[in-house]
């Protein structure tokens, strides 16, 4: 996405799930959260599409929608937001 920021490790899952007609992933998936505040610029060879939602817009979209998605961000999301969260908790 053209971004640097630091990033802390938050927590990490294996996850399986049918991807097509007899096509499966199966990982061991690394989660680590930050912040960044700058422009976006992804590498248009590899993002065919991005847009920014908070938290609580991703949770209701995932709930509503979430056949758009890959697996693992399905996964993901809630937990990487709800462990940033309570990191920006901590720190105030």
């Amino acid at each position: 996405m053209g971004i640097r920021c630091e990033a802390s490790r938050a927590f990490n899952f294996i996850y399986r799930a049918q991807v097509g007609e007899g096509m499966y992933e199966h990982e061991l998936d690394h989660v680590f959260v930050g912040r960044y505040d700058g422009a976006v610029a992804p590498n248009e060879e590899e993002v065919m599409d991005w847009r920014w939602m908070d938290a609580a817009e991703v949770e209701v979209e995932l709930a509503a929608n979430r056949e758009r998605y890959t697996a693992w961000f399905g996964l993901a999301a809630v937990p990487a937001a709800e462990h940033y969260n309570g990191l920006r908790s901590s720190a105030t």
